[in-house]
């Protein structure tokens, strides 16, 4: 029967919109946890390079410029980037990591026994804020992959409350309503000819008597 039809669709579409609703808040859950991660790396990063800054220039002012420009300038491949991805709440999101194919000291341009240690300290330095850099990299991919299904699901939850659902809520409503009419038609089609019975029962009883 079509009334049972859409009965049994408009409660499998109630059910995926409450589904939706719920993934939805974990989305945004997630999204406002890699948020608050972010402002924490933005700090971090604030002061390792105000860190490495610092060491920088008094590096720069116990070497001078040129010798200091010249191991600035050297190539020092230490560094691979490993991407990969993962899954948060059904969504795949990239994840990065800087690995190091040599320790620290291993590949420097320069003899540590000879530069000062605001040298080292600023190399140092800047080798944590590279890690710092691929992490929140990798935070804002999923912060923007995130946002993009955000966005989709509020898509189909509204498309289930606003146009589906009042669809099919109309559909049963008209058809229950047609039901009911003919429902009255019977009762009414019922009753003229039960009176009609009843009107030829007497006039029977009459020409008898």
């Amino acid at each position: 029967m079509e009334l049972l039809r859409l009965r049994r669709r408009m409660e499998l579409a109630q059910r995926a919109k409450d589904l939706l609703e719920e993934k939805r808040t974990v989305l945004v859950m997630e999204l406002l946890n890699l948020l608050r991660t972010t402002r924490d790396l933005e700090e971090r990063l604030e002061k390792g390079l105000a860190s490495a800054y610092e060491a920088w220039t008094k590096a720069r002012a116990i070497m001078g410029e040129k010798p200091l420009r010249s191991i600035s300038t050297e190539s020092w491949d230490r560094f691979s980037l490993e991407t990969a991805t993962k899954s948060i709440v059904g969504t795949q999101v990239p994840t990065m990591k800087f690995l190091k194919t040599m320790e620290f000291g291993e590949a420097f341009p320069y003899d540590l026994t000879t530069t000062p240690a605001e040298l080292d300290k600023a190399v140092a330095e800047l080798e944590r804020i590279l890690d710092l850099i691929a992490e929140e990299a990798e935070v804002e991919a999923a912060v923007k992959s995130l946002a993009t299904k955000l966005e989709s699901l509020k898509r189909r939850v509204n498309a289930l409350e606003y146009i589906f659902l009042p669809r099919i809520e109309h559909n049963i409503k008209f058809i229950q309503d047609h039901l009911e009419e003919m429902e009255r038609e019977s009762f009414f089609r019922l009753k003229r000819v039960k009176s009609s019975l009843e009107r030829r029962a007497r006039e029977a009883e009459t020409v008898n008597a």
